[in-house]
């Protein structure tokens, strides 16, 4: 059998593993840009060829949305239609779905809690339908596995049995994600989950040898240090110390006291890509408010939960009523929208639906409300994919790049210790690029404190009264989308007409407060133009009574507004036939609603 791809020819060390026999268990270590999406899809294709069925027989999961996006594009030149291909996450969620009883209790809040929940299903007596066809699981980043999806992997590959095999691929200097044990029930760390792999499961280990992603002398140095420092073994105090000198001076080689001194790189040729990576979301902030200020368009890219449904799910089903359509007129709609791979998009519509007994037809009802649950295939969210990337180096994993501008972390923050931790999250930031990897420096205002508090970022400074919150993080949840909005002042239908991304994208909004007299207040987001847009939702509300507001006497005094946040995506949310039909919309019950990202200050006056 000859596999190949339309990159690259497998070599030796890949043709082994994606030739081995269907019940074969494999452990392959594979470094970074060593052909991990290739080995996979032709370990797929070999299974497919000793006639297991993709959609059902075989399974690809992943710690990493970039992973699964790389997985599922490249799918199709391997003739891998209808492969599952999902995020521990989004498995376990459907797992839940699946289960009648939740039509009334509804889904776990959190992902770790859905995690743990589909654990506790496998484990128990009521085995979960949807495993029981498998016969083969590939697992891509295996290093990131920790915790309770450790626990769940485990839990999966024992209940499967030992006549269902699987293919397990990473690469230990890449485990960057042990900090997620804090919330984590179980504290089994990533390299105590590849020990019980190997240890409990009759694992072959094996090892990629050939390299692919660097394509200069630049980057293909980064691959020998790689080597060399793996070859140091266990990273203890005196190890990392010098496997993070010799990264630094890897990354000196080529350096910039500014960002805004590389142009060419924040405008990259036709073709090419820049990630601009940094160590906390506060960095790529500050970042994302410089470039907007200095005219470079650019995504930043968001954590995995936080990925909404695309606007074009919206086009497709707005003037549709919540009634059940043949695949033919879902399939020709998508065709003539021109969006994507239409009979790739049908297998995510027709997944996120879950109707299996109905494969050719659709209900745009169930389809609505199963989508309310964030168990969304990664066909139907919003692409974040830009010439010029955002990022945190964690939120990049999986991904590459023609160039990267590594931000190097400020001194005392947890990234810039020599420990075997920060060594790990550096690696995998410079190994991201495919031909030139350049080191900058983010400059900050010295009189700005960032704080995380509860999952956002706030910008502490000192007056005259002490420390105080001068601004504070616009995250995901700050939108309200739980119904259309409209008010007496606007309709639903003229708030929808307004969310137009091409004269939006990049823009900053303003706040202005509805009700001044409530007790957790909502703002109506606005244009420069004075176009409403949308408004914010509770967890923004708590968000600024915690951070800005006060009370004097019985009341809170509020800010009458805010401003700084600005567009980043228009996406389609959604809800119950009866939300769009009340306001107008039509009874698909999908609508839009904007994202916002960046630091908010309030106004008083």
């Amino acid at each position: 059998m000859n596999i190949q791809s339309n990159q690259i020819a497998l070599d030796a060390s890949q043709r082994a593993v994606a030739t081995a026999a269907c019940d074969e268990r494999q452990f392959v270590l594979a470094a970074a840009g060593q052909g991990k999406t290739e080995v996979l899809l032709a370990r797929a294709s070999s299974l497919v060829d000793d006639g297991l069925n993709p959609a059902d027989e075989i399974l690809v999961l992943s710690f990493s949305r970039a992973a699964v996006e790389a997985v599922r594009k490249r799918s199709g030149i391997h003739d891998l239609d209808g492969l599952q291909i999902r995020t521990f996450d989004a498995f376990a969620t459907q797992i839940l779905l699946d289960e009648e009883d939740l039509t009334e209790v509804g889904l776990p809040q959190g992902f770790d809690h859905r995690i743990r929940k589909a654990t506790d299903l496998i484990n128990g007596a009521d085995f979960p339908d949807r495993l029981y066809p498998l016969k083969h699981i590939l697992i891509d980043e295996a290093q990131d596995i920790v915790g309770d999806r450790a626990e769940f992997v485990l839990a999966l590959i024992s209940a499967l049995g030992d006549e269902v095999g699987f293919t397990v691929l990473g690469d230990p200097l890449q485990g960057i994600y042990d900090f997620q044990l804090q919330g984590s029930v179980s504290k089994r760390n990533s390299s105590e989950f590849l020990q019980a792999l190997i240890n409990d499961f009759d694992v072959t280990e094996t090892q990629l040898t050939r390299h692919y992603r660097a394509t200069s002398d630049r980057t293909k140095e980064l691959i020998k240090l790689g080597e060399t420092i793996r070859g140091m073994g266990v990273l203890d105090d005196l190890t990392s110390r010098a496997a993070h000198q010799l990264l630094d001076n890897y990354r000196m080689e080529s350096s910039s006291s500014s960002l805004l001194n590389l142009p060419g790189m924040l405008e990259p040729f036709e073709g090419d890509t820049t990630a601009l990576l940094c160590s906390t979301n506060y960095e790529v902030l500050i970042a994302s408010e410089l470039l907007w200020e200095n005219g470079y368009s650019h995504v930043v890219r968001r954590k995995t939960q936080d990925m909404s449904i695309a606007p074009w799910v919206y086009e497709i089903f707005k003037d549709l009523e919540d009634r059940t359509y043949n695949a033919q007129d879902i399939k020709e709609k998508l065709l003539a929208a021109s969006k994507g791979d239409a009979d790739d998009q049908w297998i995510a519509l027709k997944t996120a639906e879950g109707d299996s007994r109905a494969w050719d037809s659709l209900n745009v009802s169930r389809l609505s409300q199963r989508l309310r649950s964030r168990s969304v295939p990664l066909a139907l969210t919003v692409n974040d994919s830009a010439p010029l990337t955002l990022s945190t180096v964690h939120r990049s994993k999986g991904l590459e790049f023609t160039n990267v501008l590594y931000v190097q972390p400020p001194a005392g923050a947890p990234a810039a210790k020599e420990d075997a931790s920060a060594l790990r999250q550096k690696y995998v930031a410079l190994s991201r690029a495919r031909e030139d990897v350049v080191s900058t420096k983010l400059l900050q205002d010295s009189s700005a404190r960032p704080v995380l508090s509860d999952g956002r970022w706030l910008e502490k400074r000192f007056g005259k009264f002490g420390q105080y919150t001068a601004r504070m993080e616009f995250i995901n949840s700050d939108i309200d989308d739980m119904l259309p909005f409209e008010s007496d002042e606007i309709i639903a239908q003229t708030v929808q007409d307004n969310l137009v991304l091409e004269r939006l994208l990049g823009k900053i909004i303003f706040g202005a407060i509805i009700d001044n007299d409530s007790e957790i207040p909502n703002y109506k987001l606005l244009t420069e133009d004075n176009e409403i847009i949308g408004k914010t939702s509770d967890s923004f509300g708590y968000g600024l009574k915690k951070s800005f507001a006060f009370k004097n006497r019985r009341n809170w005094t509020w800010p009458r507004g805010f401003t700084g946040g600005r567009v980043i995506s228009i996406e389609c949310a959604t809800g119950h036939p009866e939300y769009t039909k009340s306001a107008g919309l039509g009874t698909s019950g999908m609508w839009l609603v904007p994202r916002l990202s960046g630091l908010i200050t309030p106004t008083w006056k």
